[in-house]
């Protein structure tokens, strides 16, 4: 997702989170995922939170026409650990007949704010 050479993730960091005094933000990860959620459905865009599968649960999967975004969150470790989750439990593996695109995020919360992202996609 880029916007005049901004990624959404920058504006999101600097333009949202940025912008929420740090003495009425909370240090959990369900924090973050829920503003992140709230965000998603004022851009009037299907979010799924916590979506159940055989093995986990993902954090958050939006269907996007012939794409699926899968995000995983973390409060500390790095992105790639987000990502191997995604992997490890297996969470794409109920949209594998959708024949959609799969994008796989990992995003890391940090200082009250988003300190980095990754992106992966896969065939």
């Amino acid at each position: 997702m880029n916007w005049c050479g901004r990624t959404f993730f920058e504006i999101l960091r600097d333009g949202f989170f940025a912008n929420i005094p740090y003495d009425i933000q909370l240090t959990h990860e369900k924090y973050y995922q829920t503003l992140f959620h709230t965000v998603f459905i004022l851009l009037n865009l299907r979010i799924s939170a916590e979506e159940r599968t055989n093995l986990g649960r993902i954090d958050h999967v939006i269907e996007l026409g012939d794409r699926v975004f899968f995000f995983e969150f973390k409060m500390s470790g790095s992105p790639e650990e987000a990502l191997g989750q995604i992997e490890e439990k297996q969470y794409v593996q109920k949209y594998n007949a959708t024949g959609k695109k799969v994008i796989c995020v990992g995003v890391v919360f940090a200082d009250r704010n988003i300190e980095a992202w990754t992106v992966k996609r896969r065939k």
